[in-house]
């Protein structure tokens, strides 16, 4: 507990506060960022699920099921109701599914300015390719593609 709060010291929470966010809430959506992106796009990640927040709509995040089930979720289990299911329940989950970096929690901090509403990502070539969309036809190409 000490290193950690000697390590997010300097961070500047107030973002996240003018949004209605607690520091504790920082910490359950770096641990989702930290679970859905890579080094490279947190913040844009950041933005995604800080624009669903803003607009009430549920995070849908596999990572916060994935936490529970142990495993990349099937499509039954993200209809499973619990606490962690960001699909069927509005807002943050009840606690973080990781201990999150730094980067993460500079990101829940210090999101991008987006207008995206989604993100969907992909292995080519060995690394992971994210698309980010506005709307969810754009997803669902993007999806497509």
């Amino acid at each position: 507990l000490a290193q950690y709060q000697k390590e997010t010291a300097a961070l500047d929470y107030s973002y996240a506060k003018n949004q209605g966010l607690t520091t504790y809430e920082v910490l359950i959506l770096a641990s989702i960022i930290e679970k859905e992106a890579t080094a490279d796009n947190m913040a844009k990640v950041a933005s995604v699920f800080y624009n669903r927040l803003a607009i009430d709509m549920p995070l849908q995040s596999d990572a916060t099921t994935a936490f529970v089930v142990g495993r990349d979720p099937t499509p039954d289990d993200l209809k499973v109701n619990g606490p962690y299911n960001t699909y069927l329940n509005k807002g943050l989950p009840v606690g973080p599914i990781c201990s999150p970096g730094i980067a993460a929690l500079k990101a829940a901090c210090s999101p991008e300015t987006t207008n995206y509403f989604y993100f969907y990502f992909k292995e080519e070539g060995g690394t992971l390719k994210y698309f980010f969309s506005e709307t969810y036809e754009d997803h669902m190409a993007a999806i497509a593609s």
